[in-house]
């Protein structure tokens, strides 16, 4: 597999996977639910993704899948 590979299958995969979710239909999930694990496993592999990936997964992802807020904040170039 090619350097990149798998983490560019990530974002392919996360941003399908939020193209699905609404704010709304988020906050309406009992907890723990599929979706919160789901999330959850996105976070992780982001926040342990090098500087460069995790810059480019902030590029990625639109205006809308911010709003899921699934990282709280974005974090500023400096952080990485």
């Amino acid at each position: 597999m090619k350097n990149g590979t798998a983490f560019r299958a990530f974002l392919e995969e996360t941003t399908a996977f939020f193209d699905g979710l609404s704010v709304a239909s988020l906050y309406a999930e009992p907890l723990p639910s599929a979706t919160d694990e789901r999330m959850a496993g996105i976070v992780e592999r982001v926040l342990t993704a090098v500087p460069d990936q995790r810059r480019l997964f902030h590029q990625t992802i639109s205006d809308k899948h911010r709003s899921l807020a699934i990282l709280g904040v974005d974090m500023p170039e400096t952080s990485y």
